[in-house]
């Protein structure tokens, strides 16, 4: 395995903590890829709120304070460089960086061979890069919090809240693979494109109407947040489960309460990065039910750009990050 550390590397980091303003690009030195990693050649990578919370301090619970300078950034497409663990030098892949301390906004990053799966022949970098984080996270959301299956779903009834958004869009689309009923909470600009991506149904929140006349769910993936649980609570079949991808500290209270009660009825996402799982989405785009919406791309030195779009809390899908 070649050690090239003593090359240099452009970055896009976090200076200090707080917001975009403090994004500069430098470089620093290449990884070494150690036993069981690859040393990836980053083609693209794209932005998740995660990725700015963190250097702003906002991060869930304040559980994880980066180490700075800060390199953001989870996802990663690109071509293998250094060949390991059945991976070959120029293999195209994808991967969620399993570290909490990131580094995909870089020009190379070494990653287990074990977080790495094959990007699918016909799909681009720009998708590979815009699926992981936001993809497996829904994935697990409904199939591992939910317990809803992932065929064979005749007779669920799934509400997407916030389904034009990163993990939202691949709800919709994962949830109605799945043969659910599936309904789209979003707002009336984003009413189209959720339902170009399957939905059944789509709600305009902004009008204050309660999806579905308010009930009636078997699982509701809140994949926005700020909303107390048990607004939702009422909207729940007998067999609903309520998931957020963005739990609060109420999620976690009310999910001891139904698990004191052994029942499955509220639950918060804390994503796991799996190849296995990266596998099933890229299977799920070979048979045309998954596509990536990308809201808009920017260079390794627009990454702050990047940064405050997301913060507005607008964005339809995805942002990408073209690295090289």
């Amino acid at each position: 395995m070649g050690d090239i550390s003593p090359a240099q590397m452009k970055v896009a980091r976090y200076r200090c903590q707080g917001g975009p303003e403090n994004i500069e690009v430098g470089e620093q030195p290449m990884p070494v890829a150690r036993s069981g990693e690859l040393l990836v050649r980053v083609h693209a990578s794209s932005v998740n709120p995660v990725d700015w919370k963190m250097a702003k301090g906002e991060f869930p619970f304040n559980i994880v304070r980066p180490k700075l300078p800060f390199v953001p950034g989870f996802d990663v497409a690109g071509e293998v460089v250094t060949a390991a663990e059945g991976f070959a030098v120029g293999a195209r892949v994808y991967s969620r960086l399993p570290s909490l301390s990131a580094g995909a906004s870089a020009e190379f990053v070494a990653v287990p061979a074990s977080a790495v799966a094959t990007i699918p022949e016909a799909m681009g970098y720009p998708e590979a890069a815009a699926i992981p984080l936001a993809g497996m996270t829904a994935l697990q959301a409904l199939r591992d919090q939910a317990r809803m299956p992932v065929s064979g779903a005749d007779g669920y009834r799934v509400l997407v809240v916030g389904a034009s958004g990163g993990v939202g869009h691949f709800g919709v689309q994962i949830a109605r693979a799945a043969g659910a009923h599936v309904t789209g909470l979003c707002s009336g600009r984003n009413a189209a494109l959720v339902s170009s991506l399957g939905a059944h149904e789509v709600v305009d929140y902004t009008t204050g109407a309660a999806p579905n006349g308010g009930g009636d769910f078997d699982v509701i993936l809140d994949c926005v947040g700020g909303a107390p649980v048990g607004r939702f609570l009422p909207w729940l079949t007998a067999r609903g489960v309520y998931v957020s991808c963005v739990p609060r500290a109420d999620t976690f209270a009310w999910q001891a309460f139904y698990t004191l009660t052994l029942r499955r009825r509220v639950r918060g996402v804390l994503l796991s990065p799996r190849a296995d799982d990266l596998r099933w989405l890229g299977g799920l785009y070979e048979r045309g039910g998954l596509r990536a919406h990308i809201d808009a791309t920017f260079p390794l030195e627009g990454l702050g750009d990047a940064h405050r779009m997301s913060i507005a809390g607008r964005t339809r899908g995805k942002i990408v990050i073209a690295v090289a």
